[in-house]
């Protein structure tokens, strides 16, 4: 039934810096990478403090300052295709799209999720507009 099919693509209004389409099951996909990056992440840090080590592992980035200072670093990015339309809010998308695609070799964008469900994803209490795994 392709209701329920996993691959069924998911209507939202389209935004001009959406360029790809949206699944369910790339929306599952992204949620169960982000949980165990969470996860891995955690562990690193409650290391870090029994064994007195300084720097432990910071997997995932959130926002767009944090995400661009370090987007050398940045293996992929995940972001939100319900961002707000606002002024500021495009200038700093576009911005950090550019950043991602002048890399070399680009850093790959994924559009998925909603800001709400990054959230969740990464145990956070907000909405997210974008992650990048580190």
């Amino acid at each position: 039934d392709y209701a329920s099919s996993p691959d069924r693509l998911i209507s939202v209004p389209q935004l001009p810096y959406v360029d790809q389409f949206l699944s369910i099951g790339l929306n599952e996909r992204v949620r169960a990478l982000l949980r165990r990056l969470v996860d891995v992440q955690r562990r690193s840090h409650h290391r870090a403090k029994v064994t007195g080590n300084r720097r432990p592992l910071k997997l995932f980035l959130c926002g767009f300052q944090e995400i661009l200072k370090h987007m050398k670093n940045c293996r992929m990015l995940v972001m939100a295709p319900d961002l707000e339309m606002l002024e500021p809010v495009q200038d700093r998308v576009q911005r950090t799209l550019d950043a991602a695609r002048s890399q070399t070799p680009p850093v790959p964008v994924v559009f998925a999720l909603s800001r709400t469900e990054l959230g969740h994803a990464v145990k956070k209490n907000r909405m997210m507009w974008r992650k990048g795994p580190g």
